[in-house]
């Protein structure tokens, strides 16, 4: 597969603002990444108020992802 004609959008928000050279990005955490202080307050909130959790798309290496099922075993009292 030849990348060298892949074309990544711009993000037609950033260019209405008379921002250039933008990309359109997934609402999604790459590995490396770290999350935002909103989304952490809003996921302990969410897990202190579940009777369970699921998580799913995750090897649970990262901390963002096991963080959540081991809060989740501490309110549950299963650890």
């Amino acid at each position: 597969m030849k990348y060298d004609s892949f074309v990544v959008p711009s993000c037609q928000d950033c260019e209405a603002l008379g921002i250039k050279d933008s990309i359109v990005k997934p609402n999604v955490v790459f590995f490396g990444e770290t999350i935002s202080e909103a989304v952490k307050d809003r996921a302990v909130h969410m897990v202190a108020q579940s009777t369970g959790i699921l998580v799913l798309g995750t090897s649970l290496a990262t901390y963002s992802a096991f963080r959540w099922v081991n809060l989740w075993q501490h309110k549950a009292g299963q650890c």
